[in-house]
């Protein structure tokens, strides 16, 4: 009944088996999208696990000399009337650098310095003359109490002997007087010729006391020359003392007043003169620089001033990538330094460096500048293949490294933070 209601060419359909297996064909850009898109997922994965990104800083700098850049003050206002030394001489300790002149006058139009140089020259002659008739009158001094001492001493030694001879004349008279003594005791000499021997004796002692007492007198003189003798020596030192203590201050505000009227300015040590702020006729200003010297033979090395922002994670030895303004970096290419020191505490404002130039942005910020020393790994460049020789106060801007991490650190920063980690 069934085969009745199907056609038989159905049913024979049916009984026919397929040969072979199914196969379902796909476009052949499916296949190679989904292998790029794998292996740019790998690309990422490996970038994020070994990829690093640093955080870089640019900092103001200026090349220095290691021994420090020896700077020329003027120690007074003035005008200057001559320069003796340009930029990239050679100069000496001591050696004149410019000479520079103060003028003040009175209100009478009179020079000051004239008059006060005529007055302390009148005064140094005055001392001057003192001082030889001091001398003259110790000298003068010395040979009379020479004469003196030397008179009394005679006298001494006179007086002495008649002291002597007065003692045998003394002796003589007192045996004199016991014979009359005895002669009167036996009858033979009258009471008045014993009386007269007495007296006699009595005259012989009054002229001994005397002349011992004029000894006394005489020796005492002795002494008293012979002290004064010692003290002549110690009262020329502290009168000579005195004067030419005089003549010395005088002396001196002479130089003063020449110094205050024409004075120079020398060279503090040896090395080369490196800039020069001053010209003939210009007026000069005390406490500003005139010129700088760097020291001869003198390294050189770059100082930074960088933002606190900037030294968190810097340390001494690091690299530093240093681009000099007279060398450009594009076509130059960069310098490379290390960290030698960085500076505990923040740099005044009035100890920055003269030919030091802030960036725009550290000086509308105003924030505290820390000094960083870079060491440089040479004193020259190679330029146009050449070697050019760095200079002392050259501008450069130096780039730090301030952090490097993996890219997925990065990525993964905020988490840490809300961790605490």
């Amino acid at each position: 009944m069934q085969s009745e209601l199907i056609r038989a060419e159905v049913l024979e359909s049916r009984k026919s088996t397929i040969r072979g297996n199914i196969v379902i064909v796909h476009p052949l850009s499916h296949g190679v999208f989904t292998l790029f898109a794998i292996a740019i997922l790998v690309a990422m994965a490996v970038a994020m696990c070994c990829g690093t990104y640093t955080r870089h800083s640019r900092i103001s700098g200026v090349v220095e000399p290691v021994a420090g850049l020896a700077r020329v003050y003027a120690p007074q206002a003035g005008v200057v009337t001559e320069l003796r030394a340009r930029e990239g001489d050679v100069v000496k300790k001591g050696q004149i650098l410019l000479i520079a002149k103060s003028e003040r006058r009175s209100n009478t139009g009179a020079d000051v310095h004239s008059e006060i140089g005529q007055q302390t020259a009148s005064r140094l002659a005055a001392l001057e003359h003192e001082l030889d008739a001091l001398l003259n009158l110790s000298t003068e001094d010395k040979e009379r109490n020479r004469q003196q001492l030397a008179s009394k001493k005679k006298t001494v030694d006179n007086l002495r002997q008649q002291i002597g001879t007065q003692t045998l004349h003394l002796e003589a008279a007192e045996a004199t007087v016991r014979q009359f003594d005895n002669l009167k005791s036996a009858g033979y000499v009258t009471g008045l010729q014993l009386t007269q021997q007495q007296s006699a004796l009595f005259d012989q002692k009054i002229h001994l006391d005397a002349l011992q007492n004029e000894l006394i007198a005489t020796e005492a003189e002795v002494d008293r020359l012979e002290r004064e003798r010692a003290s002549l020596p110690l009262k020329l030192d502290m009168s000579r003392a005195q004067l030419e203590r005089d003549i010395a201050t005088t002396r001196a505000e002479i130089s003063q007043n020449a110094g205050d009227n024409a004075w120079s300015v020398v060279a503090p040590e040896d090395g080369t003169v490196s800039s020069v702020s001053i010209v003939p006729g210009q007026s000069t200003v005390s406490g500003v620089a005139l010129m700088a010297i760097t020291p001869g033979a003198s390294a050189l090395q770059a100082r930074l001033y960088a933002p606190s922002r900037a030294i968190g994670f810097l340390h001494p030895g690091e690299a530093v990538h240093l681009k000099i303004d007279a060398f450009p970096f594009q076509k130059f290419g960069a310098y490379t330094g290390r960290v030698l020191n960085i500076a505990e505490a923040p740099t005044p404002p009035n100890e920055f460096s003269s030919t030091t130039t802030l960036t725009a942005k550290d000086m509308a910020n105003k924030e505290p500048l820390y000094s960083i020393v870079v060491k440089l790994d040479g004193n020259t460049v190679t330029a146009y293949g050449q070697q050019e020789r760095l200079k002392s106060g050259m501008q450069l801007e130096a780039e730090v490294e301030l952090d490097r991490r993996k890219l997925y650190e990065w990525l993964l920063e905020p988490l840490h933070t809300l961790g605490g980690t």
